[in-house]
């Protein structure tokens, strides 16, 4: 069997162009990798989220709205049921004392439910200010008192 002669020799324009005309261009490429990325990460917030109204059903709350990552804290305040200690605080709530997270099976997210909170007092607002520690220096070792020499 003979070998066909190749109508167009390889060279690295070639090659290249061929390339290009495969993968499509680079910005076109980039943009699809970000699209994939951006399906992805909706596809775990959604998968987080349902794992997080289960964990509260499972809990005995009824009433579960999460928060919406599209919007400020501020707008959602009123309707909002299921935060992060950190953001009743700044709501102005504190959780009651003995009350413990929520946590979803397979997420590392710990969220309390608006049962669980209270409105802060003027008293939980202040900054805690904890009492420095007034420690008494250790003698390391043995204590030679020095003698003055005669």
């Amino acid at each position: 069997m003979a070998r066909q002669p190749i109508a167009h020799p390889a060279t690295p324009e070639n090659v290249h162009e061929f390339i290009k005309s495969a993968l499509g261009a680079p910005d076109t490429m980039r943009a699809l990798i970000e699209a994939m990325k951006e399906v992805q990460s909706q596809e775990k917030s959604v998968d987080t989220d349902k794992a997080v109204i289960k964990a509260f059903e499972r809990a005995g709350y009824k009433s579960v709205v999460l928060f919406d990552r599209s919007k400020t804290l501020a707008e959602q305040a009123s309707s909002v049921t299921v935060l992060t200690y950190k953001k009743w605080s700044e709501l102005g709530r504190v959780v009651k004392k003995g009350e413990h997270s929520i946590k979803a099976r397979g997420y590392h997210i710990r969220l309390f439910h608006l049962d669980q909170t209270e409105p802060a007092s003027s008293a939980d607002k202040l900054p805690q200010v904890s009492p420095v520690p007034t420690a008494k220096p250790k003698a390391k070792g043995k204590v030679i008192p020095i003698q003055p020499s005669a």
